[in-house]
C-alpha cells in the first residue's frame, strides 16, 4: 500500500510539472507618426502561444478631437490570430508571397463619446506565439522583415468617430517598436504541488510504521 501511494505520487507531481504552462512578461516601447508613443507591457502564456494580458498606453502630443484625450490606455486583449499576409511589388497585381505573422488586437471606447473608439495592433513576425522569446514589432520601416515589395500588415494605433464624420479611422502607423522580455515570472504551481506530495508522503511513511508496530 505504502509503494502504491509513492509511485503514485510521483507519477502525479510529475504529471503537473509538466502541465504547469510558462508566462512571460514583454515590454512594449514603440514609436508612432504624429510624434505618438507607445509604452507598457504584454503578458504570454509561452507554452500556450497566448497573449493573457496587456497594460498599454498610447499618448499623443497634445489632445485629440473630439474627446480632447491625450492619453490611451488598453488593458485588455480583444482578438489575436496567426494570419498570412500577401507580399505585393510594383506592376504585378498578384502577390510574389505569403508572410505569417501573429496579430494582437485592443480596443479602448471612450465613456463620454460612447460612439468614438480607439484600437491599438501590434504585429509580431513569427506565425505563432508559442515560445515567442521578443523582437521587433513589424512596423513601417521595418515590415516583418520584408525588404523588396509592399506588405499590408503592420503595427498601428487607429481612431474611430463616426459621429464627427470620421468614417474610415485615422491611422497612426508605428514606425518602430519592439517587445523585450522582463524578468520571468515565478509559477508556484508545480512547487504546491510538490509540496503537497512531501506531506502525503510523510503521512504514507507515517502509516506504514503504525501498521508496522500494530
Amino acid at each position: 500500500m505504502r509503494r502504491f501511494l509513492i509511485v503514485a505520487l510521483f507519477v502525479f507531481s510529475a504529471r503537473s510539472v509538466a502541465r504547469a504552462d510558462s508566462f512571460q512578461v514583454f515590454n512594449l516601447s514603440a514609436s508612432l507618426a504624429g510624434s505618438f508613443v507607445a509604452t507598457g507591457s504584454v503578458t504570454l502564456d509561452s507554452t500556450t502561444g497566448v497573449f493573457t494580458g496587456e497594460d498599454i498606453t498610447v499618448s499623443s502630443p497634445g489632445p485629440l478631437f473630439p474627446s480632447q484625450r491625450s492619453s490611451f490606455v488598453f488593458t485588455s486583449i480583444s482578438q489575436q490570430q496567426s494570419v498570412s499576409y500577401p507580399v505585393f511589388v510594383p506592376g504585378n497585381p498578384n502577390p510574389v508571397s505569403e508572410v505569417p505573422v501573429y496579430s494582437v488586437f485592443s480596443f479602448f471606447y471612450d465613456p463620454v463619446y460612447t460612439n468614438e473608439e480607439y484600437a491599438f495592433q501590434f504585429v509580431i513576425p513569427y506565425a505563432n506565439a508559442v515560445g515567442y522569446p521578443g523582437s521587433a514589432l513589424c512596423t513601417v520601416t521595418s515590415p516583418c522583415g520584408i525588404t523588396t515589395g509592399l506588405f499590408l500588415s503592420f503595427s498601428n494605433f487607429f481612431v474611430y468617430a463616426p459621429d464627427y464624420g470620421i468614417e474610415f479611422p485615422n491611422v497612426y502607423n508605428v514606425s518602430s517598436g519592439t517587445l523585450t522580455p522582463a524578468p520571468p515570472i515565478a509559477t508556484p504551481e508545480p512547487s504546491s504541488v510538490w509540496l503537497l506530495g512531501t506531506g502525503l508522503f510523510l503521512v504514507g511513511l507515517m502509516a506504514g510504521k503504525r501498521l508496522k508496530i500494530a
